[in-house]
């Protein structure tokens, strides 16, 4: 059953300001994924670093041996 009296319009004004605060929440949550893989991409092991990630010490103390 649908409900009596209904106004769209009214339905319409009271929806709106919801609707586009859920809209800028999508566009704030595709910014910040954007950012972070911008910021992953960046902060990432160059191709040619041949030393891994964490070994950095290991490898000053075998060299100084």
């Amino acid at each position: 059953m649908s409900a009596p009296n209904t106004d769209v319009e009214k339905q319409k004004r009271r929806h709106k300001t919801p609707l586009m605060g859920m809209a800028w929440m999508i566009v704030w949550a595709v910014v910040l994924l954007i950012g972070l893989i911008v910021y992953i991409t960046m902060t990432g092991n160059e191709p040619g670093d041949d030393t891994p990630i964490g070994a950095e010490g290991a490898a000053t103390e075998q060299s100084a041996e």
